[in-house]
């Protein structure tokens, strides 16, 4: 696949923001040598680097610990969660308001994806809770670093995210089934035909970067956002520079200015390189510096 082309922007950019899974992470969940150099450049020419992922903060930590601690800040659940994911001493803090799924709209979808025999998943801070033992979550967990709970949801805390699986012998319907009977109660967004993510109501990505821009005092017409997935559309959509992955929904493609190469190919390195070579990395205001 070869790079294209949409259209420049006026403006270059001081913050840049990544979406992880299937972006920064090739499909072995590494961490491309050229992406992390990349990285690395865009920090050293006194820009900021964000990651935004719909990853609980203990599951960022260990991607964070490797591209050091410039990129400890991270938008965590979506936007729902915004704060220093804690490499230092293993203690994640929210800089900003928390945003959750009500009690009783989380308590909804459980009973509608329970109903269906579909897996789900209770997200609060730095641990998921399950009502029972599952293969998705097993694996899931052991590639995030995550230890998973067992309880019973009716006393949990309300959540930053529910994620509800299906499985192989189900069909795509019972998920989009299941989101109809929760339409206006909360937020969904399909990351593949299996999984779908309950977000707060309004939350996104997109909001979760503005939160952090505004803190900063920056505009999101100064940010570039690389993503491939149906939550990062909006991010691509509001910021100045939106690029999409050569492995994105088409969705996010056409909504990009840039299509870079895909995550195994070191596409958010090429798109950086693309970025200096246009001369559209500058420093953050000094104003605006944490």
């Amino acid at each position: 696949m070869t790079e294209t082309s949409v259209v420049t922007p006026a403006s270059p950019v001081c913050v840049v923001a990544l979406d992880l899974d299937h972006t920064v992470l090739d499909s072995k969940r590494r961490v491309p040598d050229a992406v992390r150099a990349g990285i690395h450049r865009v920090r050293e020419a006194g820009a900021i680097v964000v990651l935004a992922s719909g990853r609980s903060p203990s599951a960022m930590r260990t991607v964070v610990r490797e591209l050091g601690p410039d990129t400890e800040f991270a938008i965590c659940y979506g936007g729902a969660w915004i704060g220093d994911v804690g490499i230092r001493d293993g203690d994640s803090r929210p800089r900003f308001e928390e945003h959750r799924v009500p009690v009783d709209v989380a308590r909804n979808a459980v009973a509608a994806a329970q109903a269906r025999g579909l897996d789900i998943g209770w997200y609060v801070g730095e641990t998921v809770y399950l009502d029972g033992p599952s293969h998705f979550f097993t694996r899931e967990l052991a590639s995030t670093g995550e230890a998973a709970q067992y309880a019973d949801f009716a006393g949990l805390p309300a959540p930053h995210k529910l994620l509800a699986v299906r499985h192989r012998d189900q069909d795509v319907a019972i998920l989009t089934d299941m989101i109809d009977e929760l339409r206006g109660q909360c937020d969904a967004t399909f990351i593949f035909d299996w999984l779908v993510e309950l977000w707060p109501p309004g939350v996104s990505k997109a909001t979760g970067l503005a939160e952090f821009c505004r803190a900063l005092g920056i505009g999101l017409d100064r940010v570039a956002a690389i993503g491939d997935s149906e939550n990062d559309l909006e991010m691509i959509r509001e910021v100045g520079l939106g690029i999409a992955m050569g492995n994105a929904i088409s969705a996010v493609k056409d909504a990009a200015r840039w299509t870079t190469l895909s995550h195994d190919e070191a596409g958010v390195a090429v798109a950086i390189d693309r970025m200096f070579s246009e001369g559209l990395v500058v420093p953050v205001p000094s104003m605006a510096r944490r």
